[in-house]
């Protein structure tokens, strides 16, 4: 073998074996990821709020009594939390691991990150040793920018689909702009949205907006965690903006970096 064909399968092996650890990463990271939800998922528990209590820092804590399964009626704690909770509610949480003694109260999950993350590295495996030898001397460096932009592609689709379905697992109800806070000076604010659910009304936070986008009295659309009666979600277009521009950046930025590496 020559020296010049010994360095392209050198580098050919260099460059398979970093793609291969990062996809190993990005595959460890996503199954974890995975298997937590999952696990959290299996040990919800149904709550009904009983008493209530403030807790240092502006969180809350509160005595639950358990609704279903084997430990129907038994009384808990809940660990401090800054989601509103009020005698009543019921709510679905889990065991806390900073407060052992405790339950805790998640929000349902937003993304799904976890499986997105499965498929990349997936994809990053197959990519390093599907692919056809180089004819030339292959660099590390250039494989950077291509690695981040599928990273954009990624985190774009995790957060749309996870926006799709959280919409689809949420309970929808009707509800009013009563009020907002000022988020970042001038240019953006905070709506405070009153909605009723379970023949109580309840008022939210919903996230930063563009000033323009609600006034108060106006009327809405609340999206309510299944999870937490009181976590109510506003969809705006500015929802499907962000993770779309996301794809669309990472799109480019794989096209580009496809071609550079071509090129290269």
């Amino acid at each position: 073998m020559s020296s010049t064909l010994a360095d392209i399968v050198v580098a050919k092996d260099a460059t398979r074996i970093a793609l291969s650890v990062i996809s190993g990463l990005v595959l460890l990271g996503g199954v974890f990821w995975s298997l937590r939800r999952r696990t959290t998922r299996r040990s919800l528990l149904r709550a009904r709020v009983e008493e209530v209590a403030d807790a240092p820092g502006g969180r809350r804590t509160a005595t639950l009594r358990l609704v279903a399964g084997p430990r129907d009626g038994e009384l808990v704690e809940l660990a401090p939390t800054r989601v509103a909770v009020e005698v009543g509610d019921e709510l679905q949480v889990h065991p806390s691991l900073d407060h052992p003694e405790a339950l805790r109260l998640t929000g349902t999950p937003r993304t799904v990150m976890p499986g997105a993350l499965i498929g990349y590295g997936v994809l990053l495996l197959a990519g390093a040793w599907i692919a056809p030898p180089h004819a030339e001397l292959v660099e590390l460096a250039p494989l950077a920018f291509p690695l981040f932009s599928g990273l954009l592609v990624v985190a774009g689709i995790a957060v749309l689909v996870g926006a799709l379905r959280f919409a689809r697992a949420s309970r929808k109800v009707g509800g009013m702009i009563v009020a907002h806070r000022s988020r970042t000076g001038d240019s953006t604010y905070e709506p405070q949205v009153e909605y009723e659910i379970d023949g109580r009304v309840r008022r939210s936070w919903t996230g930063a907006r563009r000033q323009s986008s609600f006034g108060v009295g106006k009327r809405v659309c609340v999206y309510v965690d299944p999870r937490a009666p009181a976590v109510g979600t506003l969809y705006t277009v500015w929802t499907w903006i962000f993770p779309i521009t996301l794809l669309v950046l990472g799109l480019i930025g794989l096209t580009t970096g496809a071609a550079f590496l071509r090129w290269w």
